[in-house]
């Protein structure tokens, strides 16, 4: 799917479901929300979301999320899945907290998912919905994984017992029961050919050592990104410098690419 064609069909959608939800006065949703989504615009669209005080802006932002979201509340009760909250920028974190409030205007269900890293952005999230929220508001703890749990995990992924004790047991020590970094390290050593599937069973090429799997997951994604070719490697690179989130139309022009 070519870049144009992808938002292409973003822009359908979303005018789509404006229009279904709200009628008439879609365009008081439409063009804020196109330009949050880095769309082109067209006509009237254009001139409403022309705003170049960012107060302002953000403030129509708001206004919008809030005009669809209870339009959709009027229909059918609402759940808003908001992800990797720890990656959240303070802008983006401070308009989803103005948002909390929509709880008293109909059902609505806000699920809230982040590392417990206190210090970034999206924390605040966390702090003012149980401010807000009090005794509403369920928190669910997740802890790592023991070991019995881990090998039902990677169990799933692959024949795990039909593989030599050591590796089994060097893959289990080295995840600390983190479920992510385990089936990175099953990928990882598929991808490198350490283990193979022979008959129905996964069994080891080589010899693995402590040295053949990193200690971290930093150390297992540099791992992996040193498998890629050449190209991938500098895309990745270059995605690096423009940060950690950018439309795919601003990475593709300063790829050069049309």
């Amino acid at each position: 799917m070519t870049i144009g064609s992808e938002e292409a069909e973003i822009r359908s959608a979303l005018i789509s479901l404006t229009r279904t939800l709200l009628g008439d006065e879609m365009m008081q949703v439409y063009p804020y929300l196109g330009r949050m989504l880095s769309l082109n615009l067209e006509g009237e669209a254009v001139e409403r979301a022309d705003i170049s005080d960012p107060q302002a802006l953000q403030t129509r932002y708001l206004q919008a999320l809030e005009r669809l979201f209870l339009a959709c509340m009027k229909k059918n009760p609402l759940i808003l899945v908001l992800e990797d909250l720890h990656w959240a920028d303070g802008t983006s974190t401070e308009l989803l907290i103005k948002l909390l409030p929509l709880i008293s205007s109909g059902s609505v269900l806000f699920c809230l998912v982040t590392r417990p890293e206190r210090n970034s952005s999206g924390w605040k999230l966390v702090s003012a919905a149980r401010e807000l929220l009090g005794g509403s508001l369920t928190e669910i703890s997740l802890n790592a994984l023991s070991e019995k749990d881990s090998r039902t995990l990677v169990a799933n992924l692959l024949e795990f017992e039909s593989l030599p004790r050591q590796v089994r047991e060097l893959i289990l020590r080295k995840a600390e029961g983190n479920p992510y970094f385990v089936e990175e390290v099953i990928r990882m050593l598929i991808e490198r050919g350490s283990i193979h599937n022979q008959n129905g069973a996964w069994v080891a090429n080589k010899e693995i050592s402590d040295r053949d799997i990193p200690d971290n997951l930093q150390g297992l994604l540099l791992a992996r990104i040193d498998q890629l070719p050449p190209e991938a490697r500098y895309t990745l690179l270059v995605a690096s410098v423009i940060g950690r989130n950018f439309p795919v139309r601003v990475f593709s022009e300063v790829m050069g690419e049309e």
